[in-house]
């Protein structure tokens, strides 16, 4: 028997738009959640490889399993091989617009600092008032392929720093972030930042143990 646990904000105000003329703050919407479904995908593999998969099992062979994980308000963790994206959002749209569309901001650079090694090590010069911004796309197209459902209305900044120097390896790594703008940025606004790293997991059937190997 699996337990999942949801938390809810104390309101629904980011769970809706309106599409009124002149929308106001003063809107009031409730949401009365009735059903939470769970989707999981599954693979059915053929007979012969079924077989296969079955003699594994009954000879107690560990399976191994890599997936990726995803930590979000970390400023100091372990060394890890990772991927990190930057999105920053204005808090009030007072729901006339998207509440989990990010928004650009005039973001003109932002630098990712782990420890005394920066990303990218060169300024970037975006400008997305006049649709130049080459670098931040290429970087965003190399995460999307091998990431899947993002949108491309999320401004989404990926750094990869999984190809950092092998010969500095410290037990902890300090994150900053700096970010620099054309213009000022406006109220209530909020930078979110995520890491995602891959990790291995082995998994001995008739024993029943989970052991991870990477992380």
């Amino acid at each position: 028997m699996q337990t999942f646990t949801f938390t809810r904000a104390n309101n629904d105000a980011n769970c809706f738009t309106v599409k009124e003329k002149t929308p106001t703050s003063n809107t009031i919407v409730k949401m009365d959640i009735q059903n939470v479904e769970l989707k999981i995908k599954r693979i059915y593999p053929e007979s012969g490889i079924k077989e296969k998969l079955l003699e594994a099992v009954a000879a107690n062979n560990s399976i191994i399993m890599p997936y990726r994980q995803w930590d979000v308000q970390v400023k100091t963790f372990g060394y890890r091989r990772y991927i990190r994206c930057v999105g920053v959002e204005k808090l009030d749209k007072k729901n006339k617009k998207n509440p989990t569309y990010f928004d650009h901001i005039n973001i003109t650079n932002i630098k990712l600092s782990l420890n005394a090694e920066s990303f990218p090590t060169e300024r970037m010069r975006l400008n997305f008032d006049n649709n130049d911004y080459n670098e931040a796309h290429f970087r965003y197209t190399e995460f999307q392929s091998s990431y899947l459902n993002c949108s491309e209305k999320h401004p989404i900044l990926d750094y990869d720093c999984s190809r950092r120097d092998e010969n500095e390896r410290p037990s902890t790594v300090d994150v900053r972030l700096e970010i620099e703008a054309a213009q000022g940025f406006p109220e209530n606004t909020r930078a979110y930042c995520i890491i995602i790293h891959d990790c291995i997991m082995e998994y001995l059937p008739l024993d029943n143990i989970v052991n991870n190997l990477k992380a």
